[in-house]
């Protein structure tokens, strides 16, 4: 026979012990819901609230080198046609205050804040103060982007990035030291579809500039760009419903009826598997004749390589030969032609 023992449940411990073993990454929580119908909302907030760490319980590196100044990461930009440009920002170390003064680290300038918004739906309420953990309304940030990093001051950047030398063993350098001390902010790929985009007229043509370039603080992955030969404003974006979305802001919240021409993608080309061929050349020039056999190899690079730019390499028989005014129009004639065709940083093996 087989008996059930029922055992009171301790809400309190089974919350403890959640939490303790996501904060120690040994586990992740799942709730079910759904937003469309409203269903656990509620405690999805909740568990937010009880499972993840508080930013007194954060150990991340770059945060314990702020100490307690102030590192804020600005991940959200609105234009507000009365108050202008309003960045929602998240403090992750320090206090923020309005009528102070900040520094962006990528952008290397210095803003001021001139008030601090708690957004509540569409209503703002000014606070005094924003301390870590919190998120907010910057207003007075005219520079600042989706993605930037902003700090209390350039010295206290500097400060940063030599407690993270010192611990490093290393000096600081004078060279952009402090951008590898940035919150992660957003990664956003390159365009692949675009198309002309004009005003109704060309009295209009300065209020659609602006219009562009406050969507572009708003939208990092929306790139305007001046076609040189035309003279065309080229609009490129992440696909054609993102232009279209574009497209209707425009005339939504600037009122600009602007037309649009056809879509383009922009395709690449890249080398599927490694080639090489053998070329004479047998030429007189003046009285003296010039004969060289040329080799070359292409490939392409690993995918988890390092490098941003093609590498040449010369056979080790040759490369000593060579003299440098050779080498450089033989590498400026390879880089001439993959530049219009094979988009793809490949790699060449040479023989001459």
């Amino acid at each position: 026979r087989r008996h059930t023992v029922t055992l009171p449940l301790n809400v309190a411990k089974l919350h403890a012990a959640i939490r303790r073993v996501t904060l120690a990454r040994l586990a992740v929580p799942v709730l079910c819901g759904s937003s469309l119908r409203n269903k656990g909302v509620q405690p999805l907030l909740d568990a937010i609230v009880a499972y993840l760490p508080a930013p007194n319980e954060s150990h991340h590196d770059l945060l314990r080198l702020y100490e307690h100044d102030l590192c804020a990461l600005a991940f959200k930009v609105l234009h507000n046609k009365q108050r202008g440009p309003l960045v929602f920002v998240r403090i992750y170390a320090g206090t923020m205050k309005p009528q102070s003064a900040v520094y962006n680290i990528n952008r290397e300038n210095t803003e001021r804040i001139s008030r601090l918004l708690l957004p509540f739906a569409d209503q703002q309420i000014e606070i005094p103060s924003l301390t870590a953990g919190n998120i907010a309304l910057a207003v007075g940030l005219k520079q600042t982007v989706t993605g930037d990093t902003i700090v209390s001051s350039k010295s206290s950047a500097l400060a940063v990035a030599s407690r993270a030398a010192k611990e490093k063993g290393k000096t600081l350098g004078s060279s952009r030291e402090q951008e590898s001390l940035v919150l992660a902010g957003v990664e956003i790929p390159e365009p692949v579809f675009f198309c002309t985009i004009e005003p109704p007229s060309m009295s209009k043509q300065s209020d659609l500039d602006h219009a562009l370039k406050c969507l572009q603080r708003e939208d990092p992955s929306l790139k305007v760009k001046m076609d040189p030969d035309s003279g065309q404003t080229i609009l490129c974006g992440m696909g054609e419903l993102h232009i279209e979305i574009i497209h209707d802001r425009i005339r939504r919240e600037y009122g600009i009826e602007t037309y649009l021409g056809p879509l383009q993608v922009a395709y690449r080309e890249t080398i599927l598997q490694s080639i090489s061929t053998t070329d004479t050349l047998d030429k007189s020039i003046g009285e003296k004749r010039h004969l060289v056999t040329i080799e070359l190899g292409v490939s392409a690079l690993p995918e988890n390589s390092s490098a941003t730019t093609s590498v040449i390499r010369y056979d080790d028989s040759v490369e000593q030969q060579l003299p440098l005014d050779v080498k450089e129009a033989i590498e400026n004639g390879i880089q001439s032609s993959y530049f219009q065709g094979i988009k793809k940083i490949v790699k060449f093996y040479l023989n001459v």
